[in-house]
């Protein structure tokens, strides 16, 4: 299977091989948005989350589904929709203060670029 990546577009994380290859392997800022394809406010927050990504190139974004890969979920102590993490670099995550359940779009924007 043949992986792509789009430039101010939220890429769909379907596999731990794209994980693996394109988040964790990312020469730039990622912000990954956890999901599940059956809530309501999950597909609210996205579309916050997709306006950013066209504002901010400079930043990969991804978006998880949940129940799709658990284990990245798990490692990343989800457990919840709607939550975002936020890998400035790659050696650095912001796991605890980078998920967020309810925030409004400018909330996100303002903690996005004051960690890049």
């Amino acid at each position: 299977m043949q992986f792509s990546l789009q430039m101010g577009h939220v890429n769909s994380c379907s596999s731990e091989k794209y994980w693996n290859q394109y988040v964790k392997g990312s020469q730039k800022p990622v912000l990954v948005y956890f999901y599940l394809s059956y809530s309501g406010r999950s597909e609210q927050f996205y579309t916050d989350v997709a306006d950013l990504a066209r504002k901010h190139p400079n930043v990969n974004f991804f978006k998880v589904d949940v129940e799709l890969l658990k284990s990245i979920a798990k490692a990343y102590d989800v457990n919840g929709t709607a939550c975002v993490l936020l890998m400035p670099n790659e050696n650095k995550e912001l796991v605890v203060r980078g998920k967020f359940s309810k925030m409004d779009k400018e909330e996100l924007e303002k903690f996005l670029k004051s960690h890049l």
